[in-house]
This record gives C-alpha cells, sequence and structure tokens, in this order.
C-alpha cells in the first residue's frame, strides 16, 4: 500500500466516524405506541373477530389479503405505502388521504373512508 492509498483510507475512516457521530446525534430515543395506535389495534381485534364470528374468514383469507394489498403499490414490504390520486379538476396528482387537492384546493373524491385514515 503506497503513501497516498495510507492517506487516503486516514481521510475516509475519519469521515466515516464524523458520519456516525452525527447519525447518533440524531437518534431519538423509541417511544411507547400512543393511545391512538392502543385504540386502532383494539378496533382492529373488534373487526377481526367479527369478522370470524360472522362469516367464517380464515387467518389464511387475512395473509392473503394483506399480501395483495401490499403489491398495489409495486413494492412488496410489508408497509401499506402512498398510493396517489389524481384531482378531477386540475388533474395533477395528490396523495390519496388528502381531502383536497393541494395545487387547486378541489375536493378529491374518497375510495373509501379508510383512505382519509
Amino acid at each position: 500500500m503506497g503513501l497516498l492509498d495510507l492517506i487516503w483510507n486516514i481521510h475516509q475512516d475519519s469521515r466515516i466516524r464524523d458520519v456516525e457521530r452525527r447519525a447518533g446525534e440524531t437518534r431519538q430515543p423509541l417511544r411507547s405506541p400512543g393511545p391512538e395506535s392502543e385504540r386502532m389495534a383494539l378496533v382492529m381485534r373488534a373487526m377481526w373477530e367479527l369478522l370470524v364470528e360472522r362469516i367464517g374468514v380464515t387467518e389464511d383469507d387475512l395473509i392473503r389479503k394483506v399480501e395483495e394489498i401490499d403489491r398495489r403499490d409495486g413494492v412488496v414490504d410489508g408497509r401499506l405505502g402512498q398510493t396517489t390520486i389524481a384531482c378531477p379538476n386540475c388533474k395533477r396528482v395528490n396523495i390519496r388521504n388528502r381531502e383536497l387537492c393541494l395545487y387547486c384546493n378541489s375536493p378529491l373524491p374518497v375510495g373509501s373512508a379508510l383512505d382519509r385514515l
């Protein structure tokens, strides 16, 4: 290894340590779920039990549906993802959970009540 390689490695090590230090400074402690998350979990559990009791939905049915919904945004990552919708007035793309167009303030159509959550 030549002198220039050694100097380059020292420089890179210094930069890496600096980035690690700054990343450590920006870390936020994990917070426990708030009351909204707990309420959502309670509502989801109630909905699931109603589906099982009233119409006989199985866990396999639920798993298949979760996988189907996960694929809708084109990325299978266990997340819902940001779905978009075109404004009927100006035709610009908005995130689905908006009520009004970001650009022209026109009302956006609602596909499902869950789109607003």
